[in-house]
């Protein structure tokens, strides 16, 4: 008989009310959805659990939260505050205006730069996790991708119509 090694109670993170947390992107097992009907055996799902489990960023501390959030309402603070002194002035500083904009698309590249790191990862993690499966099983679950997508597109154009 197979053994499961699934986490178990304490094991498995907590939601704020103490039920384990699954996840919009996990099912029951804390696997990633559309693997329930694929007939993994218990090495493919402890492997794709260790994938999973390794490529999840540490969650940052209360305090690096907290320290994160009030650097940011600083920088509000003073752009704002930037901004008000430009809108007051007697003469306009169109050069200090143009340095607020540059620093703020600054700003803005390096987020989409970081989003995309994370894409790549996930993608790459994805791909992992595929290559767990056997072919019968990787073919069942793009069959199950493109029927998963045709209702997608059903449920939309629904709604489109309304």
């Amino acid at each position: 008989m197979a053994q499961n090694n699934a986490p178990q109670g304490n094991d498995m993170p907590h939601s704020a009310h103490g039920k384990p947390f699954k996840g919009k992107h996990h099912n029951k097992n804390g696997l990633p959805r559309g693997f329930d009907d694929l007939g993994l055996t218990d090495a493919q799902k402890n492997k794709i659990k260790s994938i999973m489990e390794k490529s999840r960023p540490a969650k940052p501390s209360a305090d690096t939260q907290e320290t994160r959030r009030q650097a940011f309402m600083q920088k509000m603070q003073q752009r704002q505050a930037q901004e008000q002194q430009l809108m007051t002035s007697k003469t306009f500083n169109e050069q200090a205006a143009r340095n607020m904009i540059a620093e703020r698309q600054q700003e803005r590249a390096n987020m989409e730069k970081e989003h995309a790191e994370r894409e790549l990862q996930m993608m790459k993690t994805q791909h992992e996790v595929f290559q767990v499966l056997t072919p019968a099983q990787q073919n069942k679950f793009l069959e199950n991708q493109k029927e998963h997508q045709k209702r997608f597109e059903q449920m939309r154009k629904q709604h489109n119509a309304k």
